[in-house]
């Protein structure tokens, strides 16, 4: 028991510590991954995405890193004159350059924020319809230390900017455009405005607009 309590106090000891001498310099590496589905009757939707990203302190609570992940959003049981949704689905690669800033809460508990500039290139499987997008994206989150160099970090969508380019011949069979873009704005996935051409709804790498599911969650490990 004495054991245990002295190694929860050394613990407790190099968290304090690190915290008060900073992270600049230190390197991370983290993966996030985000799932959703949405259901009604026969209608469903689904997003999956896994993001592992590598970042550096620049200062004790300022990071920036790169990530680079892939995507697969799906759809089924849709009627396309109906609602608009192509039953479908789309994959693709997706790369991320993000920047962060730390507020410490107590001990060992962390507030974020985060702005990212997603992009993704991919393709609607089984038919020429190319699609690519870019935006703006901000996120805030939780990031909790469970060990001098592990934490589990918690993150949540707030607010992106996206632009999208759809681009094929098999658009025409759906009787668009051979080429459409779309601009979408979308706030804490509540607000969603949308400008440009009539894209059929999952091709725009899904509704997620920012490219990414709205809650991620992710283990993260530093080093030098």
């Amino acid at each position: 028991m004495k054991k245990l309590v002295l190694l929860s106090c050394l613990v407790i000891a190099g968290l304090v510590t690190a915290n008060a001498q900073g992270l600049k310099g230190k390197w991370y590496g983290t993966a996030q991954v985000g799932y959703s589905d949405t259901k009604a009757g026969n209608e469903k939707t689904s997003y999956f995405n896994v993001l592992p990203i590598v970042g550096t302190f620049i200062s004790p609570d300022v990071t920036v890193g790169l990530a680079f992940g892939y995507l697969d959003n799906k759809s089924k049981g849709y009627d396309l004159a109906t609602t608009g949704v192509l039953d479908s689905e789309v994959r693709a690669w997706a790369f991320e350059p993000l920047a962060r800033r730390y507020w410490n809460i107590s001990g060992p508990f962390f507030f974020f924020g985060q702005l990212a500039v997603p992009l993704a290139f991919g393709k609607v499987q089984d038919t020429n319809i190319k699609v690519s997008q870019f935006g703006i994206g901000a996120s805030a989150g939780f990031d909790m230390v469970i060990w001098k160099s592990v934490s589990i970090e918690f993150s949540y969508n707030i607010a992106n900017l996206s632009f999208t380019r759809c681009k094929g011949s098999d658009l025409t069979t759906l009787g668009l455009a051979e080429k459409i873009s779309t601009t979408n704005f979308q706030l804490a996935h509540v607000a969603n405005l949308q400008n440009g051409g009539n894209i059929p709804a999952v091709i725009p790498l899904g509704e997620q607009s920012g490219l990414l599911t709205p809650i991620s969650v992710g283990i993260k490990f530093f080093f030098n």
